[in-house]
């Protein structure tokens, strides 16, 4: 009798296991664009970024909106392997009631970071759009209300920080005391 309840109960676990394995090979891979430096052609992003969510033309100036998700370090190749072998194992030893804790953990802790990507683009001589300004949007909101929180001016946490726009793709974002929801980086294209 008690063969039959391990097997009726490790069949039914086999027919609801994995969701935690199944979660984290599907977590969104690691993502930095490279294209968004200024001076880089709006056919090279949207090569990249794939179409934008919005486009409108304001001031003689293009103006796209993108959105992408990051999955970071921790969604790397090696780092799922990893946790699916890690799952797996707890599965087989506590008879998948380890779902209860890795499931969520892999649902909200290892969730990619979505980004928001706002590409100003000029015409250039050519006839081409090129990036004048990349702001990344939903960055710079969630840094703004955990400064918020923390206590202090945005504008000091970012001089507290040393936050700077970069040189370098990605598109980093600094804080500005002028535009508490959005921040504009202006990129210079690498030196040859």
């Amino acid at each position: 009798m008690a063969q039959i309840i391990l097997s009726a109960a490790g069949a039914g676990g086999l027919l609801l296991c994995g969701c935690a394995q199944f979660k984290a090979m599907d977590q969104p891979k690691p993502f930095k664009p490279t294209t968004t430096v200024v001076g880089t052609k709006r056919v090279n992003v949207a090569g990249e970024l794939g179409s934008p969510l919005n486009s409108e033309e304001q001031n003689g100036h293009l103006v796209d909106t993108y959105k992408y998700v990051d999955g970071g370090g921790k969604n790397n190749a090696g780092s799922k392997i990893c946790r699916v072998v890690l799952y797996t194992a707890g599965d087989l030893f506590t008879l998948f009631l380890d779902q209860i804790i890795t499931w969520p953990a892999e649902t909200y802790g290892f969730a990619g970071t979505p980004h928001i990507v706002t590409v100003v683009y000029e015409k250039g001589s050519d006839g081409f759009w090129h990036i004048q300004e990349v702001t990344d949007v939903e960055q710079v909101a969630k840094k703004n209300e955990s400064s918020k929180s923390e206590g202090g001016s945005p504008k000091a946490k970012a001089d507290a920080t040393g936050a700077k726009p970069m040189a370098t793709p990605p598109a980093t974002e600094a804080v500005s005391t002028n535009a508490p929801a959005s921040t504009t980086v202006t990129n210079t294209p690498p030196a040859s």
